[in-house]
């Protein structure tokens, strides 16, 4: 019995173990990205961001929509809360984001990259998302 549940603790442990490298990971990813698009113009960060973080996926034209997407949405629902703080700022953005539709299938951005997928996305974005409250 204690066997078992020994080898169920170093099972949970090593998944735990995997789980926090794989976050390490990313975020060293995120941090290298950064450093690479410091110097670029503050309109070309994000694209740079962008394209730093999706050159090493699988397909990179799918993973930079979905970042520009989530970036928009991001930033919808800061504006919508924006001089909350707290639980208040938590509440809010948290009914903000149900709002927002989970996953926007935007046709019309299919096969763009970079600069002109960010557009695209933020003017198909622009109508898919409702009017921020105030």
């Amino acid at each position: 019995m204690s066997r078992a549940l020994l080898g169920l603790a170093l099972l949970a442990a090593a998944s735990a173990l995997q789980a926090q490298s794989a976050t390490e990971a990313g975020r060293e990813q995120f941090r290298e990205a950064a450093r690479t698009c410091r110097y670029a113009p503050p309109a070309e960060q994000r694209v740079c961001m962008g394209f730093e973080l999706c050159k090493a996926s699988r397909d990179p034209a799918q993973c930079e929509q979905r970042y520009f997407i989530n970036m928009e949405r991001r930033d919808l629902v800061l504006a919508a809360c924006k001089g909350k703080q707290g639980k208040v700022l938590n509440n809010c953005m948290r009914d903000e984001y149900k709002t927002l539709d989970k996953s926007p299938r935007l046709k019309g951005c299919d096969g763009m990259t970079g600069a002109p997928l960010l557009e695209c996305v933020r003017e198909e974005y622009k109508q898919l998302a409702p009017a921020p409250k105030r």
